[in-house]
């Protein structure tokens, strides 16, 4: 079985939803550790990276089997997060044979469909796997073979990984990802995701 390890982006802004995503309400609990609890049934390393509202975050955070790091430049934007938490795994003792990146903001993204992208990983095969919408939309959730840690750590700015995946396009595969992409950027798709969720609540 490979081994992967999972980096949770949770250091933005949040400057649409003007309010820190991680710490919005979902279901019983807070949208980060909805994401966390989801992650875990995967059971592999997860690292978490914060930045804005660190502080006001890092106390709901229970789990120690969580490796939790604070990216102190997270206003470059997401590729700089990508490149931060890259590093730390380079520095790792443990052997990993690719990263898959997540992000906070999409809480659809079921454990169901990430095993569904993991299965179609094979080691050593220089292989990219990126998310594919039904609006044809491509993106995060993202999973880089080992091969690119070095490419992954040097990104700069807010592109993501979208320069190293456009690089190697011929190493790259798709995964449907259907309408799980929805992402929530502003207090008023915050407020329809939840509808979604809970369809008779009054929230």
């Amino acid at each position: 079985m490979p081994k992967f390890s999972i980096v949770l982006l949770a250091a933005g802004g949040s400057q649409r939803m003007g309010r820190s995503k991680p710490l919005l309400p979902w279901g019983n609990t807070t949208l980060l550790e909805n994401r966390i609890q989801n992650l875990q049934l995967l059971q592999h390393p997860i690292t978490l990276i914060l930045g804005y509202q660190a502080k006001r975050i890092l106390p709901i955070i229970q789990d120690n089997s969580v490796n939790v790091l604070v990216h102190s430049n997270w206003k470059q934007g997401m590729g700089s997060s990508i490149a931060f938490a890259v590093q730390s795994l380079m520095l790792q003792p443990q052997q990993t044979d690719g990263v898959l990146f997540t992000t906070i903001d999409q809480p659809f993204v079921d454990v169901n469909y990430l095993n569904l992208l993991l299965a179609q990983f094979h080691p050593q095969q220089k292989q990219i796997i990126v998310s594919r919408s039904d609006k044809g939309w491509t993106g995060i959730p993202a999973l880089f073979d080992k091969e690119y840690f070095q490419e992954l750590s040097q990104i700069l700015g807010d592109e993501g990984a979208k320069v190293v995946i456009k690089k190697h396009q011929s190493h790259v595969k798709y995964c449907s990802a259907g309408k799980k992409l929805v992402d929530m950027d502003t207090p008023e798709s915050y407020q329809k995701l939840l509808k979604q969720l809970t369809p008779n609540s009054d929230h």
